[in-house]
């Protein structure tokens, strides 16, 4: 049973590997030393008690948890801290960074077979019908991952998540306050949030400029984008408005 989950994911594995390190091509060596990868299906790692998976930066290993199907949804982004943490020559600092560039890379730039072979691991039945078909990808027949981010991204610039706990970038379970909700800080977001204002930054500043600046202290953005963290991240969420509109994302 385990060997048979393994080699089912394989193939898609290394070309997912493949695509993430095209996008992050000019900014990571050309040539990637494989990863050490281990399985903890048992939760034994302390790590593990709050996350699926995990990119150990001290010991540069990846380590998957709670079985293939949970391991397929988040095994790319995890490769992905691995090229901009450990294989960069200028690793990517801060969580903001860290899980937004994980995240657009996965989501965004990546088609990410592995986790669209799961529907990224939800139970379909528990999903809002409507949703479920705009975020629906007819020709793979599997929810587009891309879809699904700009939708709850959405949901959580209305306030739908206000009140409620969530796993923030910081890699920390918090409540979404009402302070937060009207003036988050860059540790404090979903990661929808942060992956989706990568993508909006590579779309309107390009991939140089953003790649370029992966150390940069979020707090600090204005000195590169001419803008703060709180105006970039008004302007995202009028951003990820209009490519909801644009994807027939129709969010009430």
């Amino acid at each position: 049973m385990y060997y048979e989950g393994l080699y089912a994911i394989l193939d898609d594995a290394e070309a997912d590997f493949a695509d993430a390190r095209a996008a992050l091509a000019g900014f990571i060596p050309d040539e990637i030393q494989p990863i050490d990868i281990y399985t903890d299906f048992c939760n034994k790692a302390e790590a593990l008690k709050t996350a699926d998976a995990f990119y150990r930066e001290l010991g540069n290993y990846i380590k998957l948890s709670n079985g293939w199907k949970i391991a397929c949804v988040a095994l790319l982004h995890e490769y992905v801290h691995y090229l901009t943490i450990h294989c960069a020559e200028s690793p990517a600092q801060f969580h903001f960074w860290r899980e937004g560039f994980a995240d657009y890379i996965s989501i965004y730039a990546c088609k990410n077979r592995l986790s669209r072979s799961v529907n990224m691991g939800f139970d379909l039945s528990t999903l809002n019908p409507a949703m479920l078909e705009q975020a629906w990808d007819k020709e793979d027949d599997c929810l587009d991952p891309r879809l699904v981010y700009l939708g709850f991204a959405a949901l959580v610039i209305r306030g739908y998540g206000t009140g409620t706990d969530y796993f923030a970038v910081k890699n920390e379970w918090i409540v979404r306050t009402e302070q937060i909700q009207e003036n988050p800080e860059p540790d404090d977001l979903y990661f929808y949030e942060a992956a989706g204002m990568v993508a909006y930054l590579m779309e309107t500043c390009g991939r140089d400029t953003v790649f370029g600046n992966w150390d940069l202290d979020p707090d600090c953005m204005d000195t590169v984008y001419g803008k703060s963290f709180p105006e970039l991240y008004r302007d995202w969420a009028a951003w990820n408005e209009e490519q909801c509109k644009l994807s027939g994302i129709v969010i009430p």
